[in-house]
């Protein structure tokens, strides 16, 4: 049992890192989006755009990712941590 518990914390506190991860994913995703939005002109070359949506699409899937995993991991270590004999 107490290696149960010892892993349940273990899976808590990774969960609770990548749940961090997702939040500054988001917070990295929306100011590249925000900002293409404001300073789009149909001046800008295309590829240049093409550039920032992809790295915005990256960071989109990193949060998105990142925080499934955490909720999966903060759920396994609260099992973990809950069960008895």
């Amino acid at each position: 049992m107490v290696k149960k518990r010892v892993a349940g914390k273990i899976q808590l506190w990774i969960g609770i890192i990548l749940l961090i991860i997702s939040v500054a994913g988001g917070v990295l995703t929306y100011i590249p989006y925000n900002n293409l939005k404001e300073t789009y002109s149909p001046s800008v070359e295309l590829i240049t755009i093409s550039m920032q949506l992809n790295i915005i699409i990256g960071f989109a899937v990193i949060f998105i990712t990142s925080f499934i995993l955490s909720l999966l991991f903060i759920t396994q270590g609260l099992i973990n941590i809950s069960e008895e004999n």
